[in-house]
């Protein structure tokens, strides 16, 4: 996502535009999909996806439903339990936002 023509340029407003165009399409899945307690793949899949992708380009908020499904994703204990456990190593992230979940 972050990598350009040479591995490991970065390119940051192709970045936050595939992230918006991400974004966009989430939202309207996202209009479909009926999350639930229960975690499946798909959740697995999308947790740490949408939790560092919102520290590099903070999801907008004219995208409610993407922004509810972060948030419910973690309020999930098993989502809960592994951002507590990361806390530490927030510091070896440089794109995060340490302050914030």
């Amino acid at each position: 996502l972050l990598a350009g023509p040479v591995f490991g340029q970065a390119n940051p407003r192709e970045a936050r535009a595939r992230l918006d165009r991400a974004y966009a399409w989430l939202e309207g899945w996202l209009q479909f999909y009926p999350a639930g307690d229960q975690i499946t793949l798909i959740e697995c899949a999308a947790a740490p996806a949408l939790f560092y992708a919102d520290w590099v380009h903070p999801i907008p908020e004219d995208r409610p439903r993407l922004r509810s499904w972060r948030k419910h994703l973690l309020r999930q204990p098993a989502v809960a339990l592994c951002v507590d456990g990361a806390r530490p190593y927030r510091q070896y992230f440089p794109l995060g936002d340490p302050g914030r979940d």
